[in-house]
């Protein structure tokens, strides 16, 4: 048969050779005219083929396939598994405590509310780099810009909720054990009534590490800008940069606020600023700040327990260390 294989290769003007036994050695191309529907050339051996390269696959470039990682889906403008944040969130139909999930968002602003889903963490390019960001509502629990779950965690992105309604609020987080939040930018801002960056209500203190929570109110009728309210929640906060302002009626860095039981939150390594109060606590809550600074609002303690120490209060001395709560 190879024979007849070498005179029809000889015919279209190439040179071709017996090179062994059952073997054909080709100087040129080798063209198959197979009509679509058979295969070209059929392969029995599974060894590897020496200096063998391929250029497309299916179309596509091989850096274009990339190993796929258990349990992690990416977002992306492109490259991705999807396009949309909660388009990602909502293909993970078994998380869990065992079988957690990660949800990669590239860089670039996504224009989208997100709610969580749980055991899949959020997880940014970095809070400079990944931006994800809403208008606010009428109705205060469809205002947030991401909503929490048990579980999920926040990682290296920045969430906006630009207001525009009664009410604005970047991250909520909800009677859920959510996961920590870490170097995460929160502003919230534009809002007619209240503008709250993160409001906190969670089953067990959440953790913010190395974060930055804004809260601002623009426009006729503002009334309040709440950086982070804890609502019947303690917080562990550290590291991080805690600031509200331009609010008509209130403005307050940490508003700490219950009506039963009792909650601590601890604040370390932070700065807080807020021209009403830097901490705003009802008698519910016991609050410990260390190493801080905390700006012109100072502690209103509304019945709650707050104790410092290492403080720079920059109202008054800004060089000095102090444990007397400003």
């Amino acid at each position: 048969m190879w024979r007849s294989m070498v005179a029809t290769i000889l015919a279209a003007g190439l040179a071709a050779t017996a090179a062994g036994a059952g073997d054909l050695q080709v100087n040129g191309k080798l063209i198959s005219t197979v009509s679509q529907g058979s295969p070209p050339l059929q392969v029995t051996s599974t060894t590897a083929v020496a200096n063998l390269n391929a250029d497309l696959l299916d179309g596509l470039e091989a850096a274009a396939f990339r190993r796929k990682l258990h349990n992690v889906v990416t977002v992306s403008a492109s490259g991705g598994d999807y396009t949309s944040i909660q388009a990602a969130i909502d293909s993970i139909t078994d998380a869990d405590f065992d079988n957690a999930y990660v949800v990669f968002v590239g860089p670039g602003t996504y224009s989208e509310r997100v709610t969580l889903k749980d055991w899949v963490t959020l997880v940014g390019a970095g809070r400079f780099d990944t931006h994800i960001e809403s208008a606010g509502s009428s109705v205060f629990g469809l205002a947030p810009t991401v909503a929490a779950a048990t579980g999920a965690g926040l990682y290296h992105l920045s969430v906006e909720n630009t207001g525009g309604f009664d009410y604005a609020v970047a991250y909520s987080v909800g009677a859920v054990n959510a996961g920590p939040v870490v170097d995460v930018s929160l502003f919230a801002h534009g809002a007619t009534a209240s503008s709250i960056a993160l409001d906190n209500g969670a089953l067990f203190s959440l953790f913010v590490v190395a974060s930055e929570a804004v809260a601002s109110a623009s426009g006729a009728g503002s009334t309040t800008a709440v950086a982070i309210r804890n609502s019947s929640s303690g917080l562990y906060l550290d590291r991080s940069e805690v600031r509200a302002g331009d609010a008509s009626t209130s403005n307050m860095a940490i508003q700490n606020t219950a009506s039963s039981s009792s909650y601590v939150v601890t604040v370390s390594h932070s700065k807080l600023k807020a021209s009403t109060a830097d901490i705003s606590s009802d008698a519910e809550f016991t609050t410990y700040v260390s190493f801080s600074e905390l700006g012109s609002g100072g502690v209103v303690p509304n019945g709650g327990t707050v104790k410092c120490a290492m403080i720079v209060d920059f109202a008054l001395t800004p060089t000095a260390y102090t444990d007397t709560c400003p």
